[in-house]
């Protein structure tokens, strides 16, 4: 299917080279005679140009389909005669010029996103629009526009992307029923990493340190496939180091996604050793787009990755999930009530945790036979066995305030910020559970110097000594207080379950500590030597993570991972994703071996 598609583009875009005749049967009265004025005649005047796009559109309510034929022959004329007027460079195409090209293929954008037949007109002009003389350059910054237009979901900006020849493939024609023959999930230990995907908008980091980040990610695995989804405009700069650093970039023509891959999509292998991708169903707030993003990743990558990864197919799942609140190990997925609360409310009926109810009997156990409930369907997700990181268990006794506190401690963070579990040569477990308390005794230890050096990366706003004060308080205020309770009740569930419980330090950083560069941060964020993902090359053990900022946690976090048998990596931090609260392991995904 998807080679007929491109085929009838490519015929299309050869038969556009010259204007269409609009046959005389198809002419209607109020369509104008000569595409070619009427297109100089809407770009003299915007208003006016608007006003008589709209007159189309009006026009187009005709139920006579020889007339619909003749309007789409006549605004197909009209859009190639911009494109061979205005040239093919790409500094002839200016923001309002791009505007208006996309208003002659949309007419009216309100109608575009409200009428399903209506839009089908437009998106069959729009797949064949461009004029062939028009470099690659150019159609980007065009797509661009066209992906910014009302309406435009996923399934329309493919489509087009595809006519235009700017995606290998259409990923819609890849998906296949929920569970069908999707073989294991690819999980967070063992076998080295074949392939690491990486998520770049330009609105959260600079050029220079996302290459610096890079380059340093290169250097350590010389042999891994790097793929980086940006939506950063790929100019000959990004190009040349596209090819220093040997990375696949796989550009975004406009549209948004955040920096973090791991959470919205999760591998799997296929029986016949292909690639398979679980798609989340359940969307994050400011984060909706991303539910496509694995669609993004199939649609664009190159045909020597498509062939290796056996054709990758995708599913939306049925079943929620956050790849932030669980940690596979080979045969368990770990997680805590508060990955599950969206799933939890639904099977309650409630819009939200009444915390009274909690404290009686009835209540809690109510609220723990929903969470139980959720988290079977997660594990048959991951077809793995299902731990509870938190202690979770019916109860005949009223619960403590101590122990709800603990409880809702955890709430507002992801797992894998704060926890990280790590399997030994043999066959064991390992835990690492952040520790505030460690985090306080970390800032009263650092010297002024390396105080110095964590305001610089992180723009805060005191100095050294106010700093220090500071931090140390915060890990002892209230909320954090609550957390450190969770995390203590963590290490116990762990050490019960005969894991080997390590503690890491965990520093809370408040918003106001931080200088607003663009909007204030609206919560706090963790500094965490958890959020790390793990790699067996042969006998050695290592686990690949961000720089902190504060030179003396990173040296005690190598001792300690040290300690229990693997090396720490740690590369240049992408400090606007750390201070979004996606550390390494939230702004990467990985693809095992």
């Amino acid at each position: 299917m998807a080679t007929r598609a491109r085929t009838g583009a490519l015929l299309a875009a050869v038969a556009l080279l010259a204007p269409t005749q609009v046959p005389a049967e198809n002419a209607r009265p109020g369509l104008p005679a000569d595409p070619a004025a009427f297109e100089r005649e809407i770009e003299t005047d915007a208003v006016a140009g608007m006003r008589r796009l709209g007159e189309l559109a009006s026009m187009w309510d005709e139920r006579d389909e020889a007339f619909r034929a003749g309007l789409h022959h006549f605004l197909r004329d009209a859009v190639l005669t911009r494109g061979r007027r205005l040239g093919a460079a790409s500094a002839d195409w200016n923001e309002e010029r791009i505007a208006a090209y996309v208003g002659l293929l949309f007419l009216d954008p309100e109608r575009f996103a409200a009428d399903p037949e209506f839009r089908e007109f437009c998106l069959g002009l729009a797949e064949q629009s461009p004029h062939p003389a028009l470099d690659a350059d150019t159609r980007a910054r065009l797509l661009r526009g066209v992906n910014a237009a009302p309406g435009i979901d996923f399934a329309a900006s493919e489509r087009i992307e595809f006519g235009w020849s700017a995606v290998p493939r259409l990923a819609l024609e890849r998906e296949v029923p929920f569970r069908a023959g999707r073989g294991r999930v690819v999980g967070d230990l063992g076998d080295s990493i074949d392939a690491s995907i990486f998520s770049m908008p330009e609105e959260y980091f600079e050029l220079d340190d996302a290459l610096h980040f890079l380059g340093a990610v290169r250097a350590e695995a010389p042999e891994r496939k790097l793929i980086v989804l940006t939506d950063r405009h790929i100019d000959e700069t990004l190009q040349d180091a596209a090819m220093r650093l040997q990375l696949y970039l796989l550009p975004l023509h406009g549209r948004e996604y955040s920096a973090w891959p791991r959470d919205p999509f999760t591998f799997h292998r296929r029986a016949d050793g292909g690639v398979l991708l679980t798609l989340r169903p359940n969307e994050q707030t400011q984060r909706e787009s991303d539910n496509d993003l694995g669609l993004e990743l199939i649609q664009g990558l190159p045909a020597h990755l498509d062939g290796a990864w056996g054709k990758p197919t995708w599913q939306r799942s049925d079943v929620p999930f956050h790849n932030g609140q669980a940690l596979l190990t080979p045969d368990r997925v770990w997680t805590s009530p508060h990955g599950l609360e969206g799933r939890v409310l639904q099977l309650l009926g409630a819009e939200g945790i009444d915390v009274q109810r909690l404290f009686t009997v009835d209540g809690w156990n109510r609220y723990v036979a929903a969470v139980h409930e959720a988290g079977a369907e997660l594990a048959a997700l991951y077809d793995r066995k299902l731990s509870w990181i938190f202690p979770l268990e019916p109860s005949e006794t009223v619960q403590t305030r101590e122990r709800i506190t603990a409880l809702g401690g955890g709430a507002g963070h992801d797992l894998d910020s704060v926890v990280s579990l790590l399997s030994d040569p043999g066959g064991g477990l390992n835990g690492f559970v952040g520790d505030l308390s460690l985090g306080a005794r970390l800032v009263e230890k650092s010297s002024d110097a390396d105080l110095d050096a964590l305001v610089r990366t992180y723009g805060l706003k005191l100095d050294t000594s106010a700093l220090r004060a500071a931090l140390v308080d915060a890990q002892r205020a209230t909320r954090a207080a609550a957390l450190g309770a969770f995390l203590d009740g963590v290490a116990r569930q762990l050490e019960s379950n005969s894991t080997s419980v390590h503690r890491l330090p965990l520093l809370v950083v408040p918003p106001e500590l931080v200088r607003a560069v663009g909007p204030p941060l609206a919560r706090p964020f963790l500094l965490t030597w958890n959020n790390v993902v793990h790699e067996r090359r042969g006998e050695s053990q290592r686990v690949e993570g961000f720089a902190s900022g504060l030179t003396p946690g990173d040296a005690a976090a190598r001792e300690i991972y040290a300690g229990a048998g693997y090396e720490l990596v740690l590369f240049p931090p992408l400090v606007q994703s750390i201070a979004h609260n996606g550390g390494y392991r939230c702004a990467s995904q990985h693809l095992r071996r």
